[in-house]
């Protein structure tokens, strides 16, 4: 069982993570692996944190995942509606690791992982997550320190990976 947390670290993470409206637009391919699909979805993904803004590409099929905060619409494929206040953890699971306090890792009621340990590494922080009362390791999330996002999250039952990132435009 993972037990150790380094306070520091876990501070310098959070830091990050809460500070994620200050992240300059970027693209990113973002692999998702769910159980239900019998292979990864890639998607080229567009992500303005600052404007809380996206667009994803579907790799494959090229369908299209968005949301324009300034008029409030998502779009998923061609379906396209007005998001409410109301609406937590929102964001598809392409773009989700861009907006972190929708991730499901902070141990609030709604969550169902808690942070149980840090590793430190001159480029990233690594996150033990863990689920249920045993508190037993269950997955991972990393922190990059120089573009100050979250880049990846493994968890049993779904990955998500950032790579291949670019500076962008605003959205």
């Amino acid at each position: 069982m993972v037990s150790h947390i380094e306070s520091s670290t876990l501070l310098e993470a959070i830091a990050i993570m809460t500070d994620w409206r200050r992240v300059h637009p970027f693209v990113c391919t973002a692999t998702v692996w769910e159980p239900e699909y019998s292979s990864p979805q890639r998607y080229r993904a567009h992500i303005d944190p600052g404007n809380s803004s996206f667009n994803a590409e579907n790799c494959t099929d090229h369908s299209t995942l968005a949301y324009d905060d300034s008029t409030r619409e998502m779009t998923v494929g061609d379906n396209r509606a007005l998001r409410t206040s109301n609406m937590i953890a929102w964001e598809p699971f392409a773009v989700r690791l861009a907006f972190p306090l929708s991730l499901p890792i902070w141990g609030r009621r709604h969550d169902a992982y808690t942070i149980i340990g840090t590793d430190s590494h001159p480029d990233s922080i690594e996150l033990h997550l863990a689920t249920g009362p045993r508190r037993e390791p269950t997955g991972t999330m990393r922190v990059d320190r120089a573009r100050r996002i979250t880049t990846s999250l493994r968890l049993p039952t779904l990955a998500i990976e950032y790579t291949d990132f670019e500076p962008a435009r605003s959205l």
